[in-house]
């Protein structure tokens, strides 16, 4: 069975990296933890999602944290680099959160992007499931569905009609 992480358990697993970095360094996160590291209403995370592929020397330390059974082998998730779904300015949305940590940065997705990561995706139903996304927000990512660089932004655009008549309906 997978353990469930929480923001200080989140946090807690950072501060691991944060201790065996020999340089400052940074990390962008995305999915469910990018929304509890915001102190919004949500589950818990299944795991810690990168948007982009982390630094070599990230990359050995979890090796090493897993091999040392520091943190458990599922903790951290590279499957989101390189296909994350979402607006093609989405870096500049970026959200920096605030740490005690010494050469760690930790950024994650905004709560926009992350409802356009959940158009055409099983995990859909994320997006009206907690109440953490408003019709306003759906309403603006229709606008900028023009820059959407997802798979099938026809099937994004569904979702998102859905997604504001299921808000509507609360």
């Amino acid at each position: 069975m997978y353990k469930t992480y929480n923001k200080n358990e989140i946090l807690e697993i950072l501060g691991l990296l944060d201790g065996q970095l020999s340089k400052p360094d940074y990390i962008v996160l995305c999915g469910d933890c990018a929304i509890i590291l915001q102190d919004l209403n949500f589950r818990e995370a299944d795991d810690i999602d990168f948007v982009f592929m982390p630094s070599t020397e990230i990359q050995e330390i979890i090796k090493n944290l897993i091999k040392n059974k520091s943190i458990e082998g599922h903790t951290f998730d590279y499957r989101s680099t390189g296909l994350f779904q979402t607006l093609e300015d989405f870096e500049d949305r970026l959200v920096d959160i605030k740490t005690d940590f010494n050469l760690l940065t930790v950024k994650v997705i905004s709560l926009k992007d992350w409802v356009v990561s959940k158009l055409d995706n099983p995990k859909y139903r994320d997006i009206i499931d907690y109440d953490i996304v408003s019709l306003s927000l759906l309403k603006e990512i229709e606008n900028e569905m023009d820059k959407y660089c997802g798979l099938s932004q026809e099937r994004a655009l569904v979702d998102l009609t859905f997604a504001k008549r299921d808000i509507l309906d609360k």
